[in-house]
């Protein structure tokens, strides 16, 4: 979370934070116990998590009392949809995020290229 994080005003200071698998959520109207076993995970956020990484918090999440699906971090290469909802007022958030790619991708990739550099046939000059 980055600075300036702010919470709702009923005095809670947490707003809900949402991972699903998928290029479209679940809609929030219906935020009841079937929708949490649809995400991923998820995590009421608010000052405390100031320069937290919460991912962790998003994959466990399937511990509590209204269990989602649960991960262990970090996400592996596909689509998600995050969801922010507050319900009562205007408030401030921030996330970094760092997206990466997969080690396997990245060793494909050193190893593809040391093989075109090594297989690279080389000129002989013919004297003749």
């Amino acid at each position: 979370m980055l600075p300036n994080t702010t919470g709702d005003n009923t005095g809670a200071l947490v707003s809900f934070f949402s991972v699903q698998a998928g290029s479209t959520g679940t809609n929030p109207s219906t935020a009841q116990i079937p929708l949490a076993a649809s995400l991923l995970g998820y995590h009421l956020f608010g000052p405390a998590d100031i320069g937290q990484d919460i991912l962790d918090n998003l994959g466990q999440s399937n511990l509590l009392f209204v269990a989602a699906q649960g991960f262990t971090p970090p996400l592996g290469a596909g689509t998600y949809t995050f969801w922010v909802q507050e319900t009562v007022s205007t408030i401030n958030y921030g996330f970094d995020l760092k997206v990466a790619p997969e080690p396997e991708s990245l060793m494909l990739l050193i190893v593809g290229l040391t093989a075109m550099l090594v297989g690279k046939p080389m000129r002989r000059r013919l004297v003749g």
